[in-house]
């Protein structure tokens, strides 16, 4: 009997095993894993048990992740299930088997095939509420436009000649016709310059998965950012892993860049809770990823735990990026708000007394911010959409300057 097993054996470490995930790689869509085992040798394989392993936050949502190998020799076995998988980096491990003899009486456990990791992208969130689309009906979608006197690209008007004005965009049919000097006015396209700063260290990752501080900020930035894109604004991006890990995407413009936001948000992986570069991290990414000239920078932080001198640290570099023309808002999920959407009842009313007085020592904490005119915006799951576009909207204006 062991012998036989010992032959088993054999043949299963030359199985070839082959994982493949087919859908859109979107968090929250269904996803089929496709595991594929190919028998090379002449000895069959039967009734080998097999369990695969995906990441545990995943959801099963069909078929079964276990099952029994049944190839035939120069064969091949298929197997399938489907899973909803969460936002960012996940691996897939080895798969376990496990050979046992005639009447159980003995079994071999053994891992087969190789870990896999793979990406997720945030979904985008449909802007549904009305409340978000009464504030967006009155934005111009497309082209975002300031009349300022100058040079662009649409002629609005024509005007009397002032001193100093370029004689190539002298009017002659209007100049001929009223008998004086006449010159063309045309419209200055302004377009957004927004750099979202993602704090994606350890301490954002609190609260249930699928539903944690950064999986809603990722939404949130993705959302946003296709927003900004289809107008034709500019986008940058700067994620901030912790520690001295980082990962940058400079201003870009066009309905395709989303493909490089979602990308970068894609790709985040947990990494540490150390927050003490972040004043550095948002230095180099106002250095490296935005333009001369004003841009909006929305900072994305939990501001946790908390640590004065990382706060009098942070009031320093965005004092000197004020100094440059940008103005910056801090968006801080505020980690009650998204505790109390796991409870109900009783514990869910006791939650939101402890929120209401926990908020007042937590403002208590942030006034080194507001004390230096930077406005910190604490926000919770259902609002963080709302409260950056309400801000985006109302700096718009100054996009133009």
């Amino acid at each position: 009997m062991r012998y036989m097993v010992q032959v088993k054996i054999k043949v299963l470490n030359a199985i070839k095993v082959k994982r493949t995930i087919t859908g859109s790689f979107i968090e929250g869509d269904e996803h089929k894993v496709t595991l594929t085992f190919h028998n090379p040798s002449y000895f069959p394989l039967y009734g080998v048990e097999f369990i695969d392993n995906p990441p545990k936050t995943f959801k099963i949502i069909e078929g079964s992740i276990s099952g029994l190998l049944l190839i035939p020799p120069k064969g091949t076995s298929v197997f399938e299930y489907k899973i909803k998988p969460l936002m960012g980096v996940h691996s897939f491990g080895k798969l376990k088997v496990v050979l046992r003899g005639p009447l159980s009486l003995f079994y071999i456990e053994t891992y087969i095939g190789n870990p896999l990791e793979y990406k997720f992208k945030p979904k985008i969130i449909p802007l549904r509420e009305r409340r978000l689309l009464t504030a967006l009906v009155t934005a111009p979608f497309g082209t975002s436009k300031a009349r300022i006197t100058g040079v662009g690209q649409e002629f609005t008007d024509v005007r009397d000649y002032v001193p100093g004005d370029d004689y190539r965009y002298l009017e002659w049919k209007a100049t001929a016709r009223t008998g004086k000097l006449k010159v063309k006015e045309f419209e200055l396209e302004a377009h957004l310059r927004a750099i979202f700063i993602l704090d994606a260290s350890k301490t954002m990752y609190y609260g249930i998965a699928g539903n944690t501080k950064l999986e809603y900020s990722a939404r949130a930035i993705a959302t946003i950012s296709k927003l900004l894109l289809d107008r034709g604004d500019y986008v940058g991006l700067t994620i901030y892993l912790g520690g001295d890990k980082y990962k940058i995407v400079p201003l870009g413009h066009g309905r395709v860049y989303i493909n490089r936001i979602l990308d970068a948000l894609a790709s985040i992986k947990p990494y540490s809770e150390d927050k003490r570069l972040l004043p550095h991290i948002i230095a180099k990414s106002l250095i490296k990823g935005t333009a001369w000239g004003y841009n909006l920078v929305i900072l994305v932080t939990d501001l946790e735990p908390y640590d004065e001198e990382l706060y009098r640290e942070l009031v320093d570099v965005i004092a000197k990026a004020k100094e440059l023309r940008n103005t910056v808002c801090i968006i801080s999920p505020y980690t009650p708000l998204f505790e109390v959407e796991i409870l109900d009842g009783f514990s869910r009313a006791l939650h939101r007394i402890y929120t209401a007085k926990s908020w007042e020592a937590r403002e208590a904490s942030l006034k080194i911010f507001t004390s230096k005119g930077i406005p910190v915006l604490n926000v919770g799951p259902h609002d963080i959409v709302e409260v950056i576009m309400k801000k985006i909207e109302a700096l718009r204006f100054h996009a133009a300057l």
